[in-house]
């Protein structure tokens, strides 16, 4: 798995925080989001009313850099962005 392939990554292949990481970073890579859209969408109220967590730049490259673990709220709101 590497943070430059575009076809969809293998889950099952993620057994470390450092494989979480990377698969993340390739979801990042192919959503074509900047850090600082992921930043904005993390601001706004989606149409269901529910609010992302706040997703700051910083928080965001760390978390696909493996520098911290990624917690529940944080994985959500990433997701939905």
């Amino acid at each position: 798995m590497t943070l430059t392939s575009v076809g969809p990554s293998d889950p099952s292949a993620v057994h470390t925080w450092a494989d979480f990481a990377q698969h993340l970073g390739g979801l990042h890579l192919r959503s074509g989001k900047t850090l600082g859209d992921l930043e904005k969408i993390g601001k706004r109220l989606p149409e269901t009313g529910e609010r992302l967590r706040d997703l700051p730049r910083s928080t965001v490259s760390d978390a696909l850099r493996g520098r911290r673990p990624v917690k529940k709220d944080l994985l959500e709101s990433l997701l939905k962005a």
